[in-house]
C-alpha cells in the first residue's frame, strides 16, 4: 500500500500521533531513544501512532526523511521490545508494524494499543517510578509517583482496592441504619435469600464486606464495606479525602439551588448518597414513573435505569484513595457524572460492552445484589441504548488521564432537531444528498457549534482516519471551515462563530458561572471577536482560540496569552479559566501561582492571598 501525507495527517487527527526522523549514527535508520519514553506514555493513555522516517516542524508540517533499511529498524525495534531490560511489556502483534511508501521512501508505522490494566504502568527500565511516561497535550510527560501507585494498585486484580481488611475497624464503624435499610431491600427483592438468614459480621462477610487478612490473619471490616455502610467519620479516618457531592443548577443560575455533600446533616456513605441522589436525577424526567418499595423498579423506563446505571458506575469505579471526590452535576439539560480514577477499560471496550473491569469489585456485588447495577460490562452500553432511543445527543464519556479523573455526561437535546437539519438545507441544498453520516456530522456541527475527530468517534463505529478523510471531504467540498492543528483541530460551518462553546465533548470543567465574554461578536472580517480582547495581538487571539479549542496546550502558550491578558486588567481565575475553557484550579495552582511565584504577575490584593475577591494583573499594571 502507497500512503500520501494526507493519510498521516489523517492518522494524527485522530490519534495520539508522534512522528521521529530515525536516521541513527550512519543513517541507514535505528530506533530512536525518544521513541521508548512515547511508547510507554501512548501504551499508559490511549494508545496511539509513532511513524519512523517522518519529522514534524513547529507549524505541524511533515517532512519526509525515510528509512534506508526499513526492515533493519524493524527487527530492532522487536528486538529491544521483548528486553525486559528495555521496557516492561510488548503490547505490539506484527500487525501493529507496517512499512508504508510515501513519494517513493519508506517509513516504518507504528500502532501503539492502549495497555491492559495488568501491564499498567508500562515502564523503561525496571523501575516503574522514573521510568513511567503519560502523553499529555503532544509531548509525553513521566509520570508522578502517586498516579503510578495508583496504576501498579489497579493492577492486582487478585487484591482490588476495596478488598482490603481494615483490621481496627467493625462493627461499631457502621452506621446501623445503613445497614439495616440494606437488607430491608434485599429482603424486598429476595424474600427467601439465605443471606438473610445472617447476622452481623457474618452477613457482611456473605456480602464481600468483611473479611480475613492474608498477611495477619485478623478478620475485620473490608474497606467496601466501610465506604457503603460505615459511619462518615470512620471513612475519613481511612480516606482522608473522602467526599461526595451532588448539585443541582438551574437554568441562568450563577450557583447550585440545591446540593447533597458532607456537610455534617447526613451521615456520608456511599448508600446513603445514592438514596438521596437518585429521586433527584429523576425528579424532572417528562416520561411515566412511580418509585417501587425498593427504591428501584416500578414501571421505571430506560433512561430512569441509564441514570441509576451511571450513579453507581461513578460510585463503584472510584478511586477513594485520591484527592478529589464523587460529584454529580444535573442541570436542566444535563447530567455530569464524574469520579477520580482512570478507566479500567479502554473507552472503545467500554462502550461495546462485554467485559467489566471494576476498580471495586466487592461494591459492585453489593450494588448489583439488590438491582442497582449491573456486573457483566452491559451497564455503558445500556446508558448509550437509553439515550440513542430518545434521540438525545450521544453520552460522552471522557478519561482525563492528566488528573486521572473519569466523566460521562449525558445530554437531554436532540442529536438531530428538526431547525436544525431545516436550516442546512437551506444553507446547503444538496444536504439530502449528502451520505446519513455526513448529515450527522453537519448536524452536530449546527447544534454543538463545532464538530472534530474525538466527537464523531463517540457518534460512529468508523475508524478515525476515514472519519478524517471524510472531514477533510466536506471542507473542499464547502460544507465545513477547519480551524486548528494536530489533535486540536475542529470544524465549524460557514460563517459560525469559533469562540469556546459549552459542548461536553471537548470541555473538561464546565463552569455554572456567568462570564462577561460569553457572548460571541463579530468583526468586519467576520471573526469572533470579544471587546474584552481588544488590544491583542493577533499571535496572542491565535493562541488563544488553539487552546480553547483543544483540550491539551503547550504550557508556553498558556503562559504567553496570560500574560497579555492580565497585562491590560485584573483577572479572577474563574475570569481566565473560562476563557480559556480550563478549570479554575487548573489555572489558579498550575500557572497563576507559579507566575505570581516568578514576578511574571501580581496580585490585587497581596495581603489576602487565599481571598475569594482575589485577582491577577501584570507585575507592571497600574504603575505610572
Amino acid at each position: 500500500m502507497t500512503w500520501t501525507l494526507q493519510d498521516l495527517d489523517a492518522l494524527r487527527e485522530g490519534w495520539d500521533f508522534e512522528a521521529k526522523k530515525a536516521a541513527g549514527q550512519n543513517g541507514q535508520g535505528a530506533v530512536p531513544r525518544a521513541f521508548w519514553e512515547s511508547y510507554s506514555a501512548m501504551a499508559n493513555g490511549h494508545g496511539g501512532h509513532i511513524v519512523l522516517g517522518v519529522s514534524e516542524d513547529k507549524a505541524g508540517r511533515f517532512k519526509l526523511h525515510g528509512l534506508q533499511n526499513p526492515h533493519k529498524v524493524e527487527r530492532e525495534l522487536w528486538d529491544l521490545l521483548c528486553d525486559r531490560n528495555k521496557v516492561s511489556a510488548n503490547l505490539l502483534s506484527v500487525s501493529d508494524v507496517n512499512i508504508q511508501e510515501i513519494d517513493g521512501v519508506s517509513i516504518l508505522v507504528i500502532q501503539v494499543p492502549p495497555a491492559a490494566r495488568g501491564d499498567k504502568p508500562v515502564h523503561l527500565g525496571k523501575d516503574p517510578f522514573s521510568g513511567s511516561y503519560l502523553r499529555i497535550n503532544d509531548g509525553d510527560r513521566k509520570l508522578p509517583a502517586d498516579r503510578v501507585r495508583r496504576m501498579l494498585a489497579d493492577a492486582e486484580r487478585d487484591r482490588p482496592a476495596d478488598s482490603q481488611v481494615l483490621r481496627h475497624l467493625g462493627l461499631d464503624d457502621l452506621h446501623a441504619p445503613t445497614l439495616q435499610a440494606y437488607r430491608n431491600l434485599l429482603s424486598a427483592r429476595s424474600p427467601d435469600h439465605p443471606f438473610l438468614r445472617q447476622e452481623g459480621s457474618d452477613f457482611l462477610r456473605s456480602l464481600g464486606m468483611w473479611g480475613r487478612d492474608p498477611d495477619s490473619g485478623a478478620s475485620g471490616l473490608k474497606k467496601a464495606g466501610l465506604l457503603l455502610f460505615g459511619k462518615e467519620a470512620s471513612i475519613k479516618d481511612v480516606f482522608p479525602s473522602f467526599f461526595v457531592d451532588y448539585q443541582r443548577i438551574d437554568a441562568d443560575a450563577d450557583r447550585w439551588s440545591h446540593r447533597i455533600f458532607c456537610d455534617g446533616t447526613w451521615n456520608a456513605n456511599l448508600l446513603e448518597f445514592y438514596w438521596r441522589v437518585i429521586p433527584e436525577l429523576h425528579r424532572d424526567l417528562d416520561l411515566p414513573f412511580s418509585l417501587g418499595a425498593d427504591m428501584v423498579r416500578a414501571g421505571e423506563t430506560p433512561v430512569h435505569q441509564a441514570l441509576r446505571e451511571a450513579l453507581v458506575n461513578s460510585l463503584i469505579h472510584a478511586d477513594y484513595s485520591a484527592r478529589q471526590g464523587v460529584r454529580v452535576e444535573h442541570r436542566v439539560d444535563q447530567f455530569l457524572f464524574k469520579n477520580p480514577g482512570s478507566m479500567l477499560l479502554d473507552r472503545t471496550q467500554a462502550r461495546r460492552g462485554g467485559e467489566s473491569e471494576c476498580r471495586n469489585p466487592s461494591l459492585q456485588g453489593a450494588f448489583t445484589l439488590v438491582g442497582l447495577g449491573e456486573r457483566a460490562g452491559s451497564g455503558v452500553p445500556k446508558i448509550l441504548q437509553a439515550w440513542h432511543n430518545q434521540h438525545w445527543r450521544a453520552p460522552v464519556l471522557e478519561d482525563d488521564l492528566e488528573r486521572g479523573m473519569t466523566s460521562l455526561t449525558l445530554t437531554r437535546v436532540s442529536l438531530l432537531p428538526a431547525e436544525a437539519l431545516s436550516g442546512l438545507q437551506k444553507q446547503f441544498p444538496s444536504f439530502s444528498q449528502l451520505s446519513t453520516l455526513q448529515r450527522l456530522t453537519l448536524a452536530t456541527a449546527k447544534t454543538e457549534g463545532r464538530v472534530a475527530n474525538l466527537r464523531l468517534q463517540q457518534l460512529s463505529s468508523e475508524h478515525p482516519r476515514d472519519l478524517s478523510q471524510m472531514l477533510s471531504g466536506l471542507v473542499q467540498d464547502g460544507y465545513l471551515v477547519a480551524h486548528g492543528e494536530r489533535r486540536g483541530r475542529f470544524y465549524t460551518l460557514p460563517g459560525a462563530s469559533t469562540q469556546a462553546s459549552e459542548t461536553p465533548y471537548k470541555t473538561p470543567y464546565k463552569t455554572p458561572y456567568k462570564t462577561p465574554y460569553k457572548t460571541p461578536y463579530k468583526t468586519s472580517s467576520g471573526v469572533s471577536q470579544n471587546p474584552l480582547l481588544e488590544g491583542l495581538s493577533q499571535d496572542v487571539q491565535g493562541k488563544l482560540m488553539a487552546i480553547q479549542a483543544a483540550k491539551w496546550a503547550q504550557r508556553t502558550d498558556i503562559e504567553a496569552v496570560l500574560t497579555a491578558l492580565c497585562a491590560t486588567r485584573f483577572w479572577s481565575a474563574r475570569e481566565l479559566a473560562t476563557l480559556l475553557n480550563r478549570s479554575p484550579q487548573t489555572i489558579r495552582n498550575t500557572y497563576l501561582k507559579p507566575m505570581v511565584r516568578a514576578g511574571l504577575l501580581r496580585l490585587e490584593f497581596p495581603h489576602e492571598p487565599a481571598s475569594q475577591r482575589q485577582r491577577y494583573g501584570a507585575s507592571t499594571l497600574g504603575e505610572e
